[in-house]
């Protein structure tokens, strides 16, 4: 199979040159200065145009998600069959099946 056959298998266009098509003959724009200098008519205040556009929204405060810290251990000793199944389930190691006191 040769290069020309393979592209006279190819007919179809692609997404890329269906949306972006060249312009055709465009003349280039020349920049050129002003014949005379203009001042600007308003004095230069300094600020920068996110301090002079920004518009404030008064929101109410929203209150704090983070948990609050009431929650304490408990004093109660540990249920002998909590406590086997969780050095069952996260220890390695043989087997416990009982808690000596």
């Amino acid at each position: 199979m040769t290069k020309n056959s393979r592209l006279k298998r190819i007919q179809s266009v692609t997404s890329h040159r269906a949306d972006y098509q060249r312009w055709g003959n465009l003349e280039p724009v020349r920049v050129t200065m002003k014949d005379k200098y203009e001042p600007v008519a308003e004095p230069f205040d300094g600020l920068a145009t996110y301090t002079t556009a920004y518009v404030r929204h008064n929101q109410p405060v929203r209150p704090s998600m983070k948990p609050d810290e009431s929650a304490a251990m408990s004093d109660a000793p540990l249920q002998v069959g909590l406590a086997c199944f969780l050095l069952n389930a996260f220890c390695v190691g043989p087997r416990i099946t009982s808690v000596s006191k």
